[in-house]
């Protein structure tokens, strides 16, 4: 289980389709220009992705994004403009794994 401190409220978890994405920083120098990255992702889908770093290992960071299905994400991706910023990211930090659920906020009831 990792523990996340997030940069902004998860409205990701509102959307029918939760993307979950962890990544783990290739050198630690790396950090500002992934959080530049993540921060412009997230801004580029109007802060429906939040991430932040791992409260058990600063240089692993979950991304948590939320789609109205899976197809849209993937579709999301490839467009030219989020694809090469991934492409960067993905130079900066290893993808350790991403997958799809339908997660909800925890409210502590």
């Amino acid at each position: 289980m990792y523990h996340v401190i997030f940069n902004d409220h998860p409205i990701a978890l509102q959307q029918p389709v939760t993307e979950v994405l962890l990544l783990t920083l290739k050198d630690p120098s790396h950090r500002t220009e992934v959080f530049e990255i993540l921060s412009k992702m997230s801004d580029l889908t109007k802060k429906m992705l939040v991430f932040g770093p791992t409260v058990e290992n600063e240089n692993e960071i979950i991304l948590v994004g939320g789609w109205a299905s899976v197809e849209a994400h993937w579709e999301t991706v490839a467009n030219p403009e989020p694809k090469a910023v991934i492409e960067r990211l993905f130079v900066l930090a290893t993808k350790d794994h991403l997958f799809h659920a339908a997660l909800k906020p925890y409210t502590g009831k």
